[in-house]
């Protein structure tokens, strides 16, 4: 029989379950392989961290490129999370000297991955990334494999288990962002720097990858993706939300429009019997529309070592079963160039809520202002009931009907000069 040679880098939560999977697992791993995987050398910033696995079984290195030149391995896994650096640098390396690669990292991928796809697709080996977006939700595949055939035209996604939770908490609990953060923080769903959760930015990566994969285009530059977070959300809004039958999440979406492509992450309100709306706690949910299949949804953890490592062995499968590789479906070269166009130009309906002066003519101030930048009200909610002890604020919230947001914006601008208005007022689309 013979062997898959594996390196390991990034010996974290996910790398060590692998790990632990791969020896719990071998004989199973044989059969469907008919090949055995041997872990010719493992790397981590931290030799001594205590690890769920035995770290003296298996030969260790201190510097990922060092192991690779000396244990010259079938297949480089990465796993240790950095946008450039180290992380780029092995991927390279190997790529460069004939040793195919494995990586979870989304924010490598979508800041560097058309050079290293480019690299990959020119010396025919198999870069492979199921496990950098949504976890254990077979997506990648889904799209560059089991639906080729399809053209797809939308996406629209809860790609980030972290303001999932965050979210869902709030929702069910009644309770506002920094508590929920910090519950959150507590059972450990929050990254170090958890600005890759709560501003949008692991979203934003993820969404990047999955347009490129659906829309057969290039990863567009990530400068041009609109990204939104959540920490200005509070549960007035989530109240507020309820009362007109919808549900806050942080969506990442990406569609085709007039040959452009069109991308942003940022929450929204959705009706709250959709299937997007119902995707609560830690989970993922993906929502694929194409020309010849419809809808088409996904839901499954998104994070996590059981999760992510089951996508690790699905690529070590399809690079054990496949002759030939492309890493987004077809070959890097035959990709197209997607022009972005800017979220100003996205129509739809919104959410507003400001705290404004408790006297006369401030709303008659507002409307006029709306009515100047196209903008008409559906629904107005005054709600005295929630005024703050002894401010002399109210909230004041409303929906209107669709309009650019590049004139929800302007206006919003003009409102925040208002001397009756204590804040810049909040904005969120709504999704009908």
């Amino acid at each position: 029989m013979n062997n898959i040679n594996i390196n390991i880098a990034g010996l974290g939560n996910v790398g060590s379950y692998l790990i632990k999977y791969i020896e719990n697992n071998t004989s199973s791993l044989e059969k469907k392989l008919n090949k055995k995987i041997i872990i010719s050398g493992i790397c981590a910033k931290n030799k001594n961290k205590k690890r769920i696995f035995s770290i003296k079984n298996y030969q260790w290195f201190d510097d990922p490129i060092e192991m690779i030149n000396e244990s010259k391995p079938d297949l480089f896994i990465e796993l240790m999370g950095y946008e450039k650096g180290i992380s780029y640098d092995s991927i390279k390396h190997s790529l460069n000297n004939d040793i195919n690669v494995i990586s979870a990292n989304k924010a490598l991928i979508a800041h560097h991955g058309n050079e290293l796809i480019d690299i990959a697709d020119n010396n025919k080996l198999a870069f492979l990334f199921e496990a950098a977006v949504a976890g254990g939700i077979p997506i990648v595949k889904s799209i560059k494999d089991l639906m080729v055939g399809n053209n797809f035209y939308k996406i629209s996604a809860i790609l980030n288990g972290t303001t999932n939770y965050i979210l869902s908490n709030m929702t069910e609990k009644n309770i506002d962002y920094k508590e929920a953060l910090e519950d959150a923080q507590k059972k450990g769903y929050v990254e170090s720097n958890p600005d890759l959760d709560i501003m949008g930015l692991d979203s934003a990566h993820k969404i990047s990858i999955l347009s490129s994969l659906a829309f057969k285009c290039k990863i567009l530059k990530f400068d041009n993706i609109y990204t939104e977070g959540i920490s200005k959300i509070n549960k007035h809004d989530i109240e507020f939300a309820r009362q007109l039958n919808y549900v806050i999440k942080l969506l990442s979406v990406a569609k085709i429009k007039d040959n452009k492509l069109v991308i942003f992450v940022r929450p929204i309100m959705l009706n709250d019997k959709s299937q997007l709306a119902q995707v609560n706690d830690v989970l993922n949910g993906i929502q694929i529309y194409s020309q010849e299949l419809g809808e088409i949804f996904f839901e499954g953890k998104g994070a996590g070592g059981e999760p992510t490592t089951n996508s690790i062995i699905s690529d070590i499968i399809e690079y054990n079963s496949k002759k030939s590789f492309s890493s987004l479906g077809i070959d890097f070269k035959s990709l197209r160039i997607c022009d972005n166009l800017s979220i100003d130009n996205e129509y739809s309906s919104y959410y507003i809520r400001m705290e404004v002066a408790d006297k006369p003519g401030v709303l008659a101030n507002i409307t006029s202002l709306l009515k100047d930048n196209n903008i008409s009200i559906e629904t107005l909610i005054q709600n005295p009931q929630n005024k703050q002890n002894i401010s002399d604020y109210i909230p004041l919230v409303f929906t209107t009907h669709e309009t650019y947001f590049k004139n929800m914006n302007e206006c919003i601008k003009k409102i925040s000069l208002l001397e009756a208005i204590k804040n810049t007022p909040i904005i969120i689309q709504i999704e009908k």
